[in-house]
């Protein structure tokens, strides 16, 4: 069992997606700032040593579930991210050149969306908004370019609570 999937690893890491491979977590490396630690931003395949174009796949430690899918572009994020808990997908959210950009939603064990967000050049853009549970709208908020335009707070069952306005980053008008 555990050569048919490696078989079937090695068969997947020579896929392509749209004519760029697929990496597996042991084809590629990250590289680090060697004196703060912290990670700069670029994945490089570890036999070419060029930066990465592709799709990189994360398994757990006994290839048993996907926990990652990730485009890469030049090395950096670009493209879709999901994340998957036990096989099921707990969010995905779309980068551009390494930033968050675009939409990103977050899911419950149970496949509801709990939440959803857009981004802009890593920046908060647009409408955000958190559900319960059971799927009921708890909170909205607007941002535009990373700051707070209105945030709307609602009960349990949906029914706006309180409304706060934003303007230049300051709070203008409240109904709390």
């Amino acid at each position: 069992m555990k050569n048919l999937i490696t078989i079937l690893l090695l068969l997947l890491s020579s896929v392509t997606l749209l004519g760029n491979p697929i990496y597996l977590e042991n084809q590629i490396y990250y590289d680090y700032n060697s004196k703060s630690g912290a990670f700069l931003g670029i994945v490089y395949d570890k036999n070419t040593k060029k930066p990465i174009t592709g799709l990189i796949k994360k398994y757990d430690v006994n290839n048993k579930y996907l926990i990652s899918e990730t485009e890469y572009k030049n090395g950096k994020i670009n493209g879709l991210k999901k994340r998957y808990e036990k096989g099921i997908l707990k969010s995905e959210a779309y980068y551009k050149e390494g930033k968050l950009h675009g939409s990103s939603k977050i899911y419950s064990s149970k496949n509801i969306l709990r939440a959803t967000s857009n981004f802009k050049n890593g920046k908060e853009h647009g409408i955000s908004k958190l559900y319960s549970k059971s799927g009921v709208l708890l909170r909205e908020s607007k941002f535009n370019e990373g700051k707070l335009i209105y945030y709307k707070r609602y009960n349990e069952k949906g029914i706006l609570k309180s409304e706060k306005k934003y303007q230049n980053g300051k709070l203008i008008k409240t109904n709390d």
